[in-house]
């Protein structure tokens, strides 16, 4: 039996581009899998992407006093809305 907190990805259904942000959601942003499928199944890819690069400027200009995975959880938890607990 899984937890509600295990995802199983059948990644023949998810597209190359798709594939690419769920990893760098979990590699470069620090998201767990089961946040990076939380942000992959409810917003566009192009959002998603918008906010890389918007996380990417605040992280380049030293704004981020967390790690990175603790502030994209936070920015995605107020940006968008998502519940990522």
């Amino acid at each position: 039996m899984f937890s509600s907190n295990t995802i199983q990805i059948d990644s023949a259904k998810l597209s190359t581009d798709a594939l690419e942000v769920l990893r760098r959601l979990e590699t470069e942003f620090r998201l767990t899998r089961y946040q990076a499928q939380m942000v992959l199944d409810y917003l566009p890819l192009k959002e998603i992407r918008k906010s890389f690069r918007e996380i990417q400027i605040t992280k380049e200009s030293n704004q981020i006093k967390s790690n990175i995975g603790a502030y994209s959880v936070g920015y995605f938890k107020k940006k968008h809305k998502l519940d990522l607990s």
